[in-house]
This record gives structure tokens, C-alpha cells and sequence, in this order.
């Protein structure tokens, strides 16, 4: 018999229905363990059209249907074995995702929500690193004159060797060419903005 009969003719009997374990399938389908559900699986049967018993539990072939509608079909061999599926198409496998998902109740979020209007209060001309071996830019703003620089020299770890020098001094060196050693707390990191940003 080609499969397409022996499913159309399965027997939907009480006595040959299968449990439905909603985690196993969700895990097939989307490779999560997400537990059981919070509501039952009222749409989903499954029924067997082969089958035999390994030691006390049923095993072999199952058909899965969706609202009536076979949706996959799965196989267990022996008892501790995983059950495999196979999905007759992708629209079925979506529409049992969808369905299986609304089974589950929505948490409501538990982040850190902002307050209205935080996202017009001002964030300043960049951001502070505590020291210098932290920079991932050269390019900085020296905050006591507001000018741009150049961070020629940090001090940290050299080869897994602590330099001498204090790590929270940084060497930079302004547009007309002068050096000078500052602290890091003088230092104003430009955010991660389109260039022509900057200057607002």
C-alpha cells in the first residue's frame, strides 16, 4: 500500500490514539526545549498505523493530525529510542509550530523599560574607559580643551608583563604637534556615530 492510503485509512480509534508530548515536537521543529505547555493540545492527535511493544511501552509508526489534516508522520523502533518525524510539507510543519506555540502563555517582558523621554536626555560627547590598554580608537577627545586627539601611547600588560608606568595614563598628542601625558579621566571616547554626527 503507498503510505498516502495507509494514512488515509488509519484507524482514528480511541484505543489506538497516541500521547501527544508537545515538548518533543517543538524540539523536533525547532531544536528548543521549551517544557510542557501551559494549555492542553486539544487539535493535535496522533494515531498509529504500526506497531509493537518493547518491553512495556507501545512503539512503531505514527500519524500526526492537525484539525483532521495529516501534518507528519513519526517513527519510534524500540523503546529508547527517539521519536523521529518527518513533516509532509513546509506549511504543515509551520501551522503545527504556529499552533503548539499558542499553547504556551506569553510572560509579559521583563526587561528594564525606559522612561518616556529618555531617549532625548543628553548622553554627552562620548563615553570613559578606565584605562588606556581599553582603547579600541586612537581617535579621542581631550575634555578639559574639548580638542581632538591622538592617543599615541597607553600603558597595561606587554606580553603578559605589567608595564611600569601608571595603566590609567595614556601619552596623546594634539594637531599642532605636541605630546603630553595625561590621565584617562581627561579622555572622552567619540560614540560609534556616522562622522558627519560628531559635531552635534
Amino acid at each position: 500500500m503507498k503510505l498516502r492510503d495507509i494514512i488515509n485509512n488509519v484507524d482514528k480509534s480511541e484505543s489506538n490514539s497516541c500521547s501527544i508530548e508537545v515538548d518533543k515536537i517543538l524540539q523536533d521543529l525547532i531544536g528548543n526545549y521549551l517544557g510542557n505547555p501551559e494549555k492542553d493540545c486539544e487539535k493535535l492527535k496522533a494515531y498509529f498505523f504500526a506497531k509493537s511493544i518493547c518491553t512495556d511501552t507501545w512503539v512503531g509508526w505514527r500519524a500526526y493530525f492537525l484539525d483532521d489534516e495529516v501534518v507528519a508522520i513519526s517513527n519510534q523502533p524500540y523503546r529508547k529510542y527517539d521519536e523521529t518525524f518527518q513533516w509532509v510539507s513546509k506549511e504543515a510543519a509551520n501551522k503545527t509550530y504556529e499552533y503548539l506555540m499558542s499553547l504556551y502563555e506569553a510572560d509579559e517582558p521583563k526587561g528594564d523599560v525606559m522612561d518616556e523621554g529618555d531617549l532625548d536626555r543628553d548622553f554627552g560627547k562620548g563615553y570613559k574607559v578606565e584605562f588606556g590598554e581599553n582603547l579600541l580608537t586612537k581617535d579621542v577627545i581631550y575634555e578639559p580643551t574639548g580638542e581632538k586627539v591622538l592617543v599615541t601611547k597607553t600603558w597595561g600588560m606587554r606580553d603578559g608583563i605589567k608595564t611600569s608606568e601608571d595603566w590609567s595614563n595614556v601619552k596623546i598628542t594634539f594637531k599642532n604637534g605636541e605630546e603630553k601625558k595625561v590621565s584617562m579621566t581627561d579622555i572622552i571616547i567619540p560614540f560609534c556615530i556616522k562622522e558627519n554626527q560628531h559635531e552635534h
